[in-house]
């Protein structure tokens, strides 16, 4: 997880300077996705949840780049929807069905605990983190988006952790969904997409 942590500080100092250097970023986002996707490491869940959120980390800092005026980056609540599937996402089957897998493990898991359990806060801060990255992911990258909604798989599988008997990973899943819709009108289109099933 070095890796991971020197990747977030250096990120933190190209924003603390104003300056986002996008090949940085897009090779950042690639070895954290190729570090998410190697079946050869065992990730516990603090792992899964410091990844996803570099990578959510990441993902901000190449749409802020194209808010930069020189010297500056400025925030703004109508980012455009960015294209980086060439960029950021080479395997975009095997990102979506690794966070999906990782959300369903997560549900399956709650599900088999009381619901008053220390471990729930825990799980369910790692599940709202790797979807937001899922969500991020797909506002972001039209192959992406296209991978899931174009495969009844994926929107069968998304739908199911949405409706879940346990609330905790359908509730965070809301809430993030609520809060980029908030946050980035533009995304709006793109999140609706998710949601075939809804009449």
């Amino acid at each position: 997880m070095f890796t991971v942590h020197t990747l977030r500080i250096l990120l933190d100092q190209q924003a603390q300077s104003g300056v986002a250097d996008g090949q940085f970023i897009s090779r950042a986002v690639r070895l954290l996705i190729s570090v998410l996707l190697d079946e050869s490491r065992t990730l516990d869940n603090d792992a899964i949840c410091l990844i996803a959120l570099a990578i959510l980390h990441f993902i901000n800092g190449i749409v802020l780049e194209t808010f930069k005026t020189p010297g500056k980056l400025i925030a703004s609540t109508e980012h455009p929807v960015i294209d980086v599937s060439a960029t950021f996402f080479e395997k975009p089957k095997a990102f979506l069905d690794r966070l999906l897998a990782i959300l369903e493990s997560l549900d399956s898991t709650l599900r088999a605990i009381p619901t008053d359990s220390p471990l729930i806060r825990g799980l369910d801060s790692v599940a709202r983190t790797v979807y937001a990255c899922l969500l991020e992911g797909v506002c972001i990258s039209e192959t992406l988006l296209r991978t899931l909604i174009n495969d009844p798989v994926y929107i069968e599988r998304h739908r199911a952790l949405l409706v879940s008997s346990n609330p905790v990973v359908a509730h965070s899943m809301a809430q993030r969904i609520g809060f980029s819709c908030e946050q980035n009108t533009v995304y709006v289109p793109h999140i609706m997409c998710l949601f075939p099933f809804i009449d």
